[in-house]
């Protein structure tokens, strides 16, 4: 919770820069769609509602909303799917890496709802995943062995004083 509250907190700001330092801060009408991303909504909304999302899931994903100027949709993170494609080396014909082609939205049954190409959609991901090149990490998925770990140690507990077990204690023969 605090750590949603103080990512909340910053405001948008454009920045004058004159012989390299830096000048006063200054708004425009281009960042009403940060300022107000949905009706009611502020930039404290937006970063928090990010926050929880790469939080749990490892990446926030927005786009415009379609048909209405200035307002950000969110996209579930855990019904968007990363399209990528192979990137084809001119000179020698064969593959190589890939590339982002573009996020697929599914719906609960997992048919396609739709596509978005990568210029169309807010994809905040700060810790990457180091097992795809376009995906983000949670920060929870680094706890989790030791909740596991926990956890299994819990059952055990329980398990032990459920079956009225007592611990093996002897003497130490020398």
């Amino acid at each position: 919770m605090i750590r949603c509250a103080v990512f909340a907190e910053p405001r948008f700001a454009f920045q004058r820069w004159t012989a390299g330092r830096p000048g006063i801060m200054f708004g425009t009408p281009a960042l009403q769609i940060l300022e107000t991303p949905w009706p009611q909504a502020t930039t404290g909304d937006l970063l928090a509602r990010m926050e929880l999302d790469i939080s749990l899931y490892g990446n926030s994903y927005w786009v415009r909303t379609p048909g209405v100027a200035n307002q950000l949709t969110r996209l579930e993170p855990e019904h968007v799917h990363i399209l990528t494609g192979d990137v084809n080396d001119d000179l020698t014909g064969k593959a190589f890496g890939t590339t982002l082609v573009g996020y697929a939205v599914h719906d609960k049954n997992n048919q396609t709802v739709a596509i978005f190409p990568p210029e169309d959609v807010v994809h905040y991901r700060p810790m990457p995943d180091p097992m795809h090149a376009f995906r983000g990490a949670s920060w929870l998925q680094s706890l989790m062995p030791d909740v596991r770990a926990d956890l299994d140690l819990v059952d055990y507990k329980h398990a032990f004083l459920r079956n009225a077990a007592t611990p093996k204690i002897g003497r130490a023969h020398v």
